[in-house]
């Protein structure tokens, strides 16, 4: 990506940089080269003419605490910041911001070993390597959709209101499964940073089968002929969920789960695995891991976030926003090894973000009834695609950027872009 790469490059009386790449503008470069025992320098040149981007922002890697910046200044001269890369086109030196932060969080089930291998550099073949290798068989996923599926029902519940008739559980728990239930609720208040949940019906969920042999779940307190605003829900009966499976995990039956798992385990499916890759930006508000994990016990836990000591830093220098014209450039400085797994790049840079939203409200009418199916098959995206990778036939939207293969990012940037469009809604008020 870089058009040219220079070595013992001199920015200021106390810094040399090992290497200095030097990137054309519009290049995104998510897991900059940093080095053990030096430095690193990256030189991204800027479109004119456009919203300021600051690469910085793409990175996979954090940006989180210790960070801070300084400003020297304003007018040049004595007392101002600067940097021997950042001039005009007369060459002399422009007024800067330096800032610098480090990285990140990880799941707490993450295994010293990974989190203790540090990284330099990072390939575009080392990360599709690393999604080839979270891609599994259809026996596998039909297993994962099954367990999903119980995880979401575990975690929202019957979901009805409670009800002060029906306030006392009929199904007997065992002491083990009291315990996980309190330790449970604790995680889940934890992971809403304090926040009290609407209170809801506390009934247990049971798997049966009705007189036709159809299977669902239902909650406890469900009555067909009294209480039936409970949970009833024949989702299990749609034939996409192993019900061998299914059932072992709501009887929380520990042998057939472990038989049925066992067997799948060669093949890639293991949920109840000690160790979790899952790596977050250190800004990132969860707390708690995304990623399901089952205890010892065989129970749905919550792990936490935990700060790993990374020693890599980013160190990075753009011109003042008034000088910013005259010098459209920004370096970034990487230095010492990253001390943990390398992470996905979830995050959709800058200026990809700004081309979805373009897309978005070149849709005219068509916005308002937008879903993220429906913008994946847009001949507006379609073309676009076409347009922007020439070289890739049936291009998709990963093929752009892999986070924009999540479709709650689409979600959150078409609900976004509703609200931009139509500040009143899209009823007959809003238009």
């Amino acid at each position: 990506m870089a058009c040219e790469i220079q070595h013992n490059v001199k920015i200021n009386r106390q810094t040399i940089l090992d290497t200095l790449y030097v990137y054309p503008p519009g290049v995104i470069g998510e897991y900059p080269e940093t080095k053990t025992n030096g430095r690193v320098g990256h030189l991204f040149e800027m479109e004119s003419g456009i919203e300021w981007h600051n690469p910085a922002n793409s990175f996979a890697y954090s940006l989180g605490e210790p960070k801070g910046s300084q400003v020297g200044s304003k007018s040049g001269g004595r007392g101002a910041l600067t940097c021997a890369l950042l001039v005009d086109s007369q060459g002399s030196l422009v007024p800067i911001r330096e800032s610098h932060a480090t990285c990140c969080k990880a799941c707490s089930r993450n295994g010293l070993a990974a989190t203790s291998t540090p990284h330099e550099s990072v390939t575009q073949q080392h990360v599709q390597s690393q999604l080839v290798s979270q891609e599994f068989g259809p026996s596998v996923l039909l297993l994962q959709k099954t367990h999903s599926f119980w995880v979401a029902m575990v975690k929202a519940g019957c979901g009805a209101p409670p009800d002060p008739y029906n306030s006392e559980s009929g199904v007997v728990l065992p002491a083990g499964k009291r315990v996980w239930k309190e330790k449970w609720d604790e995680q889940c208040h934890a992971a809403c940073h304090g926040h009290v949940p609407q209170d809801t019906c506390q009934g247990q969920l049971i798997l049966d089968y009705d007189h036709e042999g159809k299977v669902f779940i239902h909650c406890e307190f469900y009555a067909k002929d009294g209480a039936r605003d409970h949970l009833l829900h024949y989702g299990p009966a749609s034939g996409l969920y192993d019900l061998d499976y299914l059932q072992a995990l709501f009887n929380n039956d520990q042998d057939e789960i472990s038989t049925i798992e066992a067997e799948a385990r060669e093949h890639g499916f293991h949920p109840s695995a000690s160790q979790c890759a899952v790596v977050m930006n250190h800004t990132s508000v969860r707390i708690m891991c995304p990623r399901d994990h089952i205890g010892p016990d065989g129970n749905l836990e919550l792990s936490p976030m935990i700060t790993i000591p990374c020693r890599s830093q980013f160190r990075i220098y753009q011109p003042l926003e008034e000088h910013r014209q005259a010098c459209p450039k920004i370096l970034v400085v990487c230095t010492g090894a990253h001390t943990h797994p390398m992470p996905l790049p979830a995050k959709t840079p800058s200026s990809i973000r700004s081309k979805i939203f373009q897309l978005l409200y070149d849709m005219d009418y068509d916005l308002p009834d937008m879903s993220p199916r429906h913008f994946l098959r847009h001949p507006t995206v379609t073309q676009f695609l076409v347009t922007q990778l020439p070289n890739i036939t049936n291009p998709s939207l990963s093929d752009l950027h892999i986070s924009l293969a999540n479709c709650d990012h689409l979600r959150s940037y078409i609900q976004n872009a509703k609200a931009s469009a139509f500040p009143f809604g899209t009823s007959w008020k809003g238009r």
